[in-house]
């Protein structure tokens, strides 16, 4: 998965919930949330796989899934 699918399901989450509500999710802190969203660094795998989750709980949740 490129950097930019990652970054692309990470702001669609962002924009569900709220940069807090998926940082704790995510389990990390909102300062690692913004540096994602920044492009400063790279989401990790173990990471991804929790917003792949997490995106699809909400879009089960909307009747979109």
């Amino acid at each position: 998965m490129t950097s930019i699918t990652r970054s692309r399901l990470l702001v669609q989450a962002v924009s569900r919930l709220g940069r807090a509500a998926v940082a704790q999710r995510l389990d990390v802190p909102v300062a690692i949330l913004e540096d994602w969203l920044a492009g400063k660094s790279d989401i990790p795998d173990p990471k991804v796989l929790i917003l792949l989750v997490l995106l699809d709980e909400l879009l089960d949740g909307t009747g979109e899934g």
